[in-house]
């Protein structure tokens, strides 16, 4: 008989051990699944924020007109712009055109480049999470507009778009 409540006890031991690992697996994996649940919605919330800040950087044709106003000193575009929005930051980290033949990087440029490249850095308030989203843009003068006219009607078509 004795021989039988040690097995049992053994038995019950190793029982509430398994049922220990199970329930902290459990309990892990609710956290990996609540993390990764928590930075798609973070992700999904910058890719927002790039998106709108390539539109409002699209629909200031300014930005093309005097391009060579925003240059600092290196040669870099630079812009001030708001910059936080919810706990969310974005960066115009580059901002130049490519040369129409060989699609190389150029800070020569005017309203008679069409091919432009801009990229936008978001990043959440605590640095955790971030992105660069890269945008091609094609500029398309109104026919008949001179392209050193600062009045020039022009129109900016999106091209290509991915994240990095």
């Amino acid at each position: 008989m004795k021989s039988q409540h040690g097995s049992i006890l053994v038995l019950t031991l190793v029982l509430l051990l398994f049922l220990q690992i199970v329930a902290a697996t459990v309990i892990h994996s609710n956290h990996i699944s609540h993390h990764v649940v928590s930075n798609f919605v973070l992700r999904s919330a910058l890719e927002k924020t790039a998106n709108k800040v390539i539109n409002d950087f699209i629909k200031n044709k300014d930005y093309f007109l005097n391009y060579a106003k925003n240059l600092d000193a290196s040669g870099q575009f630079r812009l001030s712009m708001p910059t936080e929005l919810e706990g969310i930051s974005a960066t115009i980290v580059e901002f130049h055109c490519l040369d129409n033949v060989t699609r190389k990087k150029s800070y020569a440029c005017n309203l008679s480049s069409q091919i432009w490249h801009l990229e936008v850095m978001v990043s959440d308030k605590n640095k955790t999470v971030s992105i660069n989203v890269i945008q091609g843009l094609k500029l398309i003068l109104k026919k008949g507009s001179p392209a050193s006219d600062t009045e020039a009607e022009v129109r900016v078509e999106k091209l290509w778009w991915y994240r990095r």
